[in-house]
């Protein structure tokens, strides 16, 4: 019979026996901390993310620090740097500003399974810069799924993005100019395999040039969200089967 104490091992007797390195424990250590889940990606991971405004100490505990100008592109290495198997990306407070991302249809922009996108609720606001005429947030891409975006606010600022009218010649061509919208393909495009399991749940969602909300696949939900002021619906499901539940809708301007 062996037992620790402290660092050391001792037998039944009391007799300290000396442990030292060799390839073989070295072997055994290595193989534990590759399957253990601490060190492992089979639990995901959580990345941080701040901005310029951010208090002291959420820059401190962030893993990427915006600074104010196109902060999509820190959220948006933030959901690239998950793990295979995906994780969350938490957006610290402060004031996110979300430009258009060249020849995509998005600021912050989705395109992978498994991935929860957090703020911390008004505190956390996605703003889109002026003339950028696109979606704040995009989920695309082919059997894209199980994705949450929740505790954020959104302000698509339409009134400096008035350019959104899109081709009403060409399917999804009109709206592309949303607060958060998902689907799978470009506009006049398709996909082998649709969207999956997308909530958006106790969010902000305003002033959109088109909807608040969009979703088109299976299993989408809308919940506990605050939702104003689009210029078309305020949210919208496609396909289906969604939920849309617990929402506020609050207009103040011109929709």
């Amino acid at each position: 019979m062996m037992r620790f104490q402290g660092s050391a091992m001792h037998n039944e007797r009391g007799n300290k026996i000396s442990l030292r390195p060799t390839p073989v424990w070295a072997a055994i250590l290595l193989t534990v901390l590759a399957i253990s889940p601490a060190y492992s990606e089979t639990r995901g991971a959580t990345l941080v993310v701040a901005t310029a405004d951010s208090s002291e100490k959420s820059k401190q505990a962030a893993d990427f620090v915006a600074d104010g100008d196109g902060d999509q592109e820190e959220i948006n290495l933030a959901i690239e740097s998950l793990p295979e198997v995906g994780g969350k990306v938490q957006l610290m407070e402060g004031t996110y500003d979300i430009k258009k991302v060249s020849g995509e249809l998005g600021g912050v922009l989705i395109k992978r399974s498994n991935v929860e996108l957090a703020g911390m609720g008004q505190a956390t606001k996605l703003i889109q810069a002026a003339s950028q005429e696109t979606n704040v947030i995009r989920i695309i891409g082919d059997n894209v799924g199980n994705i949450t975006i929740r505790d954020l606010y959104v302000d698509a600022n339409r009134d400096e993005n008035p350019l959104g009218e899109g081709d009403p010649n060409v399917s999804h061509g009109r709206f592309e100019f949303c607060g958060i919208k998902a689907f799978c393909a470009r506009p006049g495009g398709g996909c082998d395999i649709e969207h999956y399991n997308i909530t958006v749940m106790n969010c902000t969602i305003l002033n959109a040039r088109r909807l608040g909300i969009m979703l088109e696949g299976r299993n989408m939900n809308v919940i506990n969200n605050t939702i104003g002021n689009a210029m078309s619906d305020s949210v919208e499901i496609l396909n289906g089967p969604g939920e849309i539940r617990g929402n506020y809708f609050e207009i103040t301007g011109r929709t």
